[in-house]
């Protein structure tokens, strides 16, 4: 019944604060009270690589109207952005194809805020647009 409660194991602790590229290690589990290892030895080994985390900034995007097939009169008050981008080196420079809109559909004619979004752009990378809104006029 002991083992049935254990969820997880840990280790020592790491320190990867300062670590640039790779580290390779030899580290002790933490055994729990009462648990006894088959094994001779609680070591393993571990690697532990880390990528440099890098912001790329591009000016004057175009921005979109979507959905293109609109039969509507848009004037934007921003019709171009500037992006921000941060994330792993090698994923912020493996973007090469993104769209940058404003989502019109379902709205009437006047006058609307909405938000500038983007696509195309893996979860794991953060994004500033700047302006992040814009005005966006609507007639037939």
């Amino acid at each position: 019944s002991l083992l049935e409660s254990i969820t997880s194991i840990s280790t020592e602790v790491i320190d990867i604060n300062q670590l640039k590229g790779t580290l390779d290690k030899e580290i002790e589990l933490i055994i729990p009270e009462q648990v006894e290892l088959l094994e001779t030895t609680n070591k393993f080994k571990i690697r532990i690589t880390t990528e440099e985390v890098i912001t790329i900034q591009l000016k004057d995007i175009p921005v979109q109207v979507m959905p293109a097939n609109h039969k509507k009169s848009v004037t934007l008050s921003d019709n171009k952005v500037n992006l921000a981008i941060t994330g792993q080196k090698s994923v912020v420079e493996s973007i090469q194809k993104f769209q940058v809109f404003v989502n019109i559909e379902a709205l009437s004619n006047g006058e609307h805020l909405l938000a500038v979004q983007i696509n195309q752009i893996p979860k794991t990378c953060t994004i500033q647009l700047f302006p992040p809104k814009i005005t966006v006029k609507i007639m037939d």
